[in-house]
């Protein structure tokens, strides 16, 4: 049983602006929808600063995060491009990022597009081959922790390249960016002070459940299609409210599992339930597979 948060609350002690771009994010790819987004090289990096670290994935993007980095500040390569593994439980289609540096009024930006393709890992390298007129020798294991830098081909663009994969132009992507924006800010303003209130783990689920519904209400259907880890909050906040779910004693103790260190079940660094507090450092998903029978 996976019970990482899709949308994960607790890590939203950040600026209203900030919030509202993620929830922008959220409504793109929780519908498996073209995600537009622009960078500079310090929030790059602080892209590379996350507790979600306890996945091959993770790990993986983590590593091509740190690897758009160094691109973005030393290469002379004026392009970029990954693929996301595909693994059960998180994307079930191939997640491909473009990526594209310029300067602007002195500032290193980087306009990126993240697509989820209905193709192999293999299938998107020869997509990338074709439009780059790349050799046809490239490994599709070399995209996921080691993104590849390119220069475009003579007499094609980056917008050719978006179009290519998302059958939309820059123009459309930034359009839809926009409107989900403007939703994401609206929402990231109702539910705001919920959000920076919220302490306990019951709290950000029902904060994160509440968000959710208001998106849904807006004609966003993230509650299908997705493609993302975990699951949603309100999916999350059933479990916690009912009285007839096997794993309901652990959930009913979920605010002790605060303790960061490596859990004595599965072995990665997370939140464990810590002896000291009478629990036997295991981790949230680890007692509730054992609550399930799965160990």
């Amino acid at each position: 049983m996976n019970v990482e948060l899709a949308l994960p609350v607790a890590n939203w002690k950040k600026s209203q602006e900030v919030i509202a771009q993620d929830l922008a994010s959220v409504i793109l790819e929780f519908q498996r929808k073209p995600n537009i987004y622009w960078t500079t090289l310090e929030e790059l990096v602080r892209l590379t600063d996350t507790n979600r670290t306890n996945h091959p994935v993770y790990q993986n993007e983590n590593t091509a995060t740190t690897e758009t980095v160094s691109w973005a500040a030393f290469s002379d390569a004026e392009c970029l491009a990954w693929i996301s593994s595909r693994v059960d439980g998180f994307y079930k289609w191939s997640r491909v990022v473009v990526s594209r540096k310029y300067e602007e009024n002195g500032i290193v930006r980087v306009q990126s597009v993240a697509v989820c393709l209905p193709l192999s890992p293999t299938q998107c390298v020869r997509v990338y081959e074709a439009f780059a007129d790349a050799p046809n020798s490239l490994d599709d294991e070399e995209f996921n922790d080691r993104p590849v830098e390119f220069n475009l081909p003579e007499g094609k663009t980056f917008n050719d390249l978006v179009l290519t994969l998302t059958k939309k132009t820059i123009a459309q992507l930034t359009a839809e960016k926009m409107a989900a924006l403007k939703d994401g800010r609206e929402i990231a303003g109702n539910n705001h002070t919920a959000i920076i209130s919220a302490s306990t783990l019951y709290e950000q689920v029902f904060v994160g459940a509440k968000i959710e519904q208001e998106i849904i209400a807006r004609g966003h259907l993230i509650n299908q299609l997705r493609d993302c880890p975990g699951i949603l909050n309100s999916e999350m906040l059933n479990l916690m409210t009912s009285d007839t779910f096997p794993g309901v004693a652990t959930l009913q103790n979920i605010d002790k599992f605060k303790t960061r260190r490596a859990c004595a079940s599965c072995g990665f660094e997370k939140y464990v339930w810590g002896a000291e507090d009478g629990g036997c450092n295991v981790c949230l998903k680890c007692n509730l597979e054992y609550d399930l029978g799965l160990r």
